[in-house]
């Protein structure tokens, strides 16, 4: 009975909200510096507007503090989202806190679409810059890039 009610919950909430009846957005990357995965929906009503935006960046490189190795974002840090013409571009931008350090956290992702409609490939550009206090000059720690891949589904 509950997944049932579930099931129809669900059902009714797909029926009533179509914009979250929406095609999803997978990017992943992994090199010897990083590893790189989102996921996100993209609303239909909105005009392509990216709903529920989440990923993970996993950094090997060691001159990256430990505190900023593993970092996890959402869509509160999304700077900017372009799904036009088929062509995808993100802008991921946020600040960095450890006991210790500063820091900022950029990444920018620029795809085009390849023979496949739902594949979409090009490059991604991380910068990651630590300071011990907000009066010192940031110092850039990593700024590295490499290709990436999306998929719609």
């Amino acid at each position: 009975m509950r997944v049932v009610t579930a099931g129809l919950a669900t059902l009714l909430f797909v029926a009533c909200c179509p914009a979250y009846a929406a095609e999803r957005l997978y990017c992943a990357a992994a090199d010897e510096v990083l590893k790189l995965s989102i996921e996100s929906d993209i609303s239909k009503r909105d005009k392509g507007k990216l709903v529920n935006f989440r990923g993970v960046v996993g950094i090997r490189d060691e001159k990256v503090p430990p505190a900023f190795r593993h970092l996890r974002f959402d869509t509160p840090v999304l700077a900017e989202q372009s799904l036009n013409n088929r062509q995808l571009r993100l802008q991921v931008s946020s600040g960095l806190q450890d006991k210790k350090l500063l820091g900022s956290f950029e990444l920018t992702i620029l795809t085009t679409p390849t023979q496949k409609a739902e594949r979409f490939q090009g490059n991604y550009a991380i910068r990651i810059s630590i300071s011990p206090d907000n009066k010192t000059p940031r110092d850039v720690v990593l700024s590295h890039g490499a290709s990436v891949v999306c998929y719609l589904r």
